[in-house]
């Protein structure tokens, strides 16, 4: 159980369904999306999973900005993040996406165990 939900349990504050929608959005975009787009770009071909991602949403790859990744000297393609722009129902079925990529085109199980671990978390 979340500690701001225990938090609201004890003192009798109540959050609504759209508070809740933004929250867990938030903790995607910060637990999940964020390595994905930093810390692991190197280990994870991000251009053949940001592809991937853009295919399986029916979205082209192409309509969307680039951005420098000044570490590696290289453009890349924009965040997953932007694929959602932070819309709760578009959150889950990017999670769904890349869950079947790193099942898929993993050569071991331990970027998805890590993606199904973080997704417990939330």
């Amino acid at each position: 159980m979340g500690v701001l939900k225990r938090f609201n349990e004890i003192f009798g504050q109540e959050s609504n369904v759209e508070e809740e929608r933004k929250r867990f959005v938030e903790r995607v975009n910060q637990i999940i999306f964020h390595f994905i787009d930093s810390e692991e770009y190197e280990n994870l071909r991000y251009n053949k999973l940001f592809a991937f991602v853009c295919f399986e949403l029916g979205v082209n790859a192409q309509d969307f900005a680039q951005r420098e990744m000044p570490k590696f000297y290289e453009v890349i393609p924009a965040a997953i993040r932007t694929l959602t722009n932070d819309d709760f129902n578009m959150t889950p079925q990017v999670l769904c996406i890349l869950y079947n990529y790193f099942k898929r085109d993993s050569d071991d199980n331990g970027v998805c165990q890590w993606l199904s671990n973080r997704i417990k978390n939330i």
